[in-house]
């Protein structure tokens, strides 16, 4: 297969094929866990109908690999992400709290609906925006890229979704 170019999903998929064992091997090399490159590997094939470019690919395998190393790095932000969230939510759950009365778990379960409904309410991109940024730790930049808008629109979609967050809660002074 070398030498010819490839520009449709079924020669991508034959390649991946071909090649599925050398990803798993460098995906397990580089993540270091074996199920998680499985996992990855499988992404693989999926992106194939989303990744297969406008122009004619010259070495499907190097473009295989190239998706491979890109969802590694993804998962990679994700866990940090992921990690750092569940430790700020350690240090709040453990540290000294006031006596757990039904009064402040109702206020509580309250205030959690009403940021779920406000959620709910938001544009569909938007929550996608939010989610991205806020649970999987996308920068904005790359959120743009993915979505193919400015950098600017995102930060807007971001600021109309934290006022609505505010606003459900009340916070006056934040919703602006």
């Amino acid at each position: 297969m070398t030498g010819a170019t490839l520009d449709g999903t079924g020669e991508l998929e034959a390649a991946y094929t071909d090649n599925r064992e050398r990803l798993l091997l460098y995906l397990t090399r580089q993540l270091r866990c074996r199920q998680t490159a499985e996992d990855l590997v499988q992404d693989v094939f999926l992106a194939i109908p989303k990744a297969t470019p406008i122009h004619p690919v010259g070495n499907p395998r190097a473009f295989l690999f190239r998706i491979a190393s890109n969802l590694a790095v993804n998962r990679s932000k994700q866990e940090t992400r992921r990690r750092q969230l569940r430790e700020a939510n350690a240090a709040i759950l453990w540290t000294a709290v006031d006596e757990v009365t039904p009064e402040r778990q109702l206020l509580g379960s309250e205030a959690l609906a009403r940021v779920d409904a406000a959620i709910a309410r938001l544009p569909e991109r938007t929550r996608q925006i939010l989610a991205w940024r806020r649970l999987d730790g996308l920068t904005n930049r790359e959120i743009a890229a993915r979505l193919a808008i400015s950098d600017t629109a995102v930060e807007k979609h971001m600021r109309g979704a934290m006022a609505a967050l505010a606003r459900a809660l009340g916070d006056d002074e934040i919703a602006g």
